[in-house]
């Protein structure tokens, strides 16, 4: 099976936990980065107090037979996996040996492409405005001591990339820059002609396929589009006389459909209330009759 790499970026630690626990019995190989950037729902200090709370649990007669507490992000969210899992047991053991974290992104990680559990988010599972925590700046407060450390390295790592995007961009695109500008036009139109045999141009007919003649010199498109830069876009007509009759035109079926929609709205308005509407007309009718008799 395929191993997931996994980006703990806005994962919730106990959601994240659980759909990973499953994957890992069914045989799969996990591997999750940005372990400090998982969140825990609830306040920060709410949070923070309960991980601290557990610190005082220990064998009262020998502290070396645990239990043990971890401090970092990666080691935190460890425990809670194992406690979803039957870690006693042999298959229980094997799945939790299948499983790799980390804090920050490695270097051999950094190209491969990275998933997420839509079910985990923190986004998709947490109404807007709930409280929410850092798994990172918990771990920082508690004792975690790597924080500063990662966050140098993602800025070097940043450095890094811009700088060798920079470069390719330089290598890829600057020479086109220079096809597409004035000076190099002439230079283009030299080489592309050196490899053709000195013939008139003028008497040359479509020898290339569709090019078009500048100075006497027949020129293909590829190179003569180089100077059009600035295209103007199309008019709907250019007739003055014939836009008007088209906006007119659009302007009647514009009412047409308007009217069409209010005596709809009408007639079923009329359908649906015809006490109220029929019989008071029918008496103004009569009345009027009346009074013209």
């Amino acid at each position: 099976m395929k191993t997931l790499v996994i980006d703990g970026k806005s994962h919730l630690l106990g959601r994240l936990a659980s759909v990973c626990a499953k994957e890992l019995l069914n045989g799969r190989k996990i591997v999750i980065i940005r372990c400090e950037k998982i969140e825990i729902s609830g306040k920060h200090i709410k949070n923070k107090f309960r991980l601290l709370s557990r610190f005082k649990k220990r064998t009262n007669t020998n502290p070396k037979h645990g239990p043990f507490h971890f401090r970092s992000p990666s080691q935190i969210f460890w425990k809670g996996l194992r406690g979803m899992l039957p870690h006693k047991t042999k298959k229980g053991t094997w799945a939790l040996l299948n499983i790799r974290l980390f804090e920050g992104i490695p270097n051999a990680l950094r190209n491969i492409k990275k998933m997420n559990f839509a079910s985990a988010l923190r986004i998709n599972r947490l109404f807007p405005g709930r409280k929410f925590s850092n798994l990172g700046e918990i771990a920082s407060e508690i004792g975690w001591t790597q924080k500063k450390f990662i966050i140098e390295a993602q800025k070097i790592k940043k450095f890094s990339r811009k700088t060798t995007s920079k470069v390719f961009y330089e290598k890829n695109y600057y020479n086109r820059k220079n096809l597409e500008s004035e000076n190099n036009f002439n230079e283009i139109v030299s080489g592309y002609l050196k490899g053709i045999n000195p013939v008139n141009f003028t008497e040359m007919n479509d020898s290339f396929g569709g090019e078009k003649k500048k100075n006497n010199i027949l020129l293909p498109n590829k190179i003569l589009a180089l100077k059009r830069k600035d295209r103007v876009p199309k008019r709907i007509t250019s007739n003055p006389e014939k836009r008007e009759y088209l906006f007119l035109l659009i302007r009647m079926i514009y009412i047409w459909y308007i009217n069409h929609l209010l005596f709809s709205f009408f007639g079923l308005y009329v359908s649906q209330n015809k006490k109220r509407v029929i019989k008071p007309l029918i008496r103004r009718t009569v009345s009027y009759q009346k009074l013209l008799i």
